[in-house]
């Protein structure tokens, strides 16, 4: 799943070095989003627009699977117990096919067909799975394909859902940012915060921070809907927040990266990246903030000030957000590669 939990979690509690050795490097099908990878026990999953799902090796890079589908897929699979369920959007239709995989038995499920493009990410809830279509419906489904629940709103909705506490927060391309009830969904608010939102929500205690296509950051109560604060970057957002214990750091499209502490919503410094662009969620550890570069390359900055300790530059443009396990620093970029450094502390 994106960010791994329902709050969307882009923090790594390790103190790194900017010191990376190469040790493989694979190609996939097609080109990537913005999305990220998803880990079982050594494997790497990573999906493509090309509609595939390759599976590889953590440590060597040897590729031990892939399923191959027409289609694209938009939103980082979601694993529940050793079922992968793939959210396959059809080429040139308004439709999604939602695909359960066996991963352990290595065959197909089921299938259940979806009106509608999942172009955001999934959400998992116990042994379920919430999707919200771009034309704004939101359905809650089992393992087992059977629908649980689904409600519609009208309003398209791009951005990232989160979830927290048997609730579930989204925001709409109107500027509408709604909370439902997980089990019932039950509306308990719908608040008109903003011209636009196209970026993810980030959940950490009691607030959930987004930004807006005004390049708006907020900080929101999750239990009324009301605004802590605001802060303006000046220019569009597209990512999700990403929160380490005291910090929100975040980049906009014209190349520039903030730090704002999470409590008031005060800057603690900004930096502008001549010719970036960011429009990913940076990975953030102890002591670095790792983010890709839309324009060829993934920088490593200093969380302190903001300056960089090291840049790696790539061939193509660079969607994915970076992951860390196993000490390894896992990049994706277009045309379909996949990188793994080794962290040399």
């Amino acid at each position: 799943m994106f960010a791994e939990t329902g709050e969307r979690n882009f923090y790594v509690p390790i103190t790194i070095s900017d010191s990376l050795s190469l040790i493989w490097e694979r190609d996939t099908h097609g080109s990537f989003n913005n999305s990220s990878f998803l880990f079982f026990d050594s494997t790497i999953i990573v999906h493509d627009l090309g509609g595939r799902v390759h599976t590889f090796n953590i440590h060597t890079g040897k590729q031990t699977g892939v399923l191959k589908n027409k289609g694209s897929v938009l939103s980082t699979p979601v694993l529940i117990n050793y079922s992968i369920v793939i959210p396959l959007v059809l080429t040139n239709k308004n439709k999604t096919e939602l695909i359960f995989y066996d991963y352990f038995n290595g065959k197909e499920l089921d299938l259940v067909e979806i009106d509608g493009r999942v172009i955001n990410q999934l959400l998992k809830i116990d042994d379920d799975v919430v999707l919200i279509t771009e034309e704004g419906t939101i359905k809650r489904i089992n393992l087992r394909g059977n629908e649980k629940w689904n409600i519609s709103f009208d309003s398209f909705v791009r951005s990232n859902p989160a979830y927290s506490n048997g609730r579930i927060y989204f925001a709409s391309i109107d500027g509408e940012f709604f909370c439902l009830d997980a089990e019932s969904s039950r509306l308990i608010y719908r608040k008109k915060l903003s011209s636009s939102f196209n970026g993810g929500v980030t959940i950490k205690s009691n607030n959930a921070y987004l930004a807006d296509t005004d390049g708006i950051i907020y900080s929101i109560k999750l239990s009324d809907g009301g605004i802590n604060w605001v802060y303006n970057a000046g220019s569009r957002i597209q990512m999700n927040p990403a929160l380490d214990n005291e910090n929100l750091f975040i980049g906009n499209l014209s190349g520039e990266i903030f730090s704002i502490t999470q409590n008031t919503g005060a800057l603690n410094w900004k930096e502008k990246f001549n010719g970036a662009v960011f429009n990913s969620t940076p990975l953030i550890t102890d002591n670095r903030i790792i983010i890709s570069n839309l324009f060829k390359s993934v920088f490593l900055i200093n969380k302190t000030d903001g300056k960089v300790s090291k840049e790696i530059s790539l061939n193509e443009r660079v969607k994915m957000t970076p992951a860390i396990k196993c000490n390894i620093l896992f990049l994706g970029y277009d045309r379909g590669t996949v990188r793994a450094y080794e962290i040399v502390n």
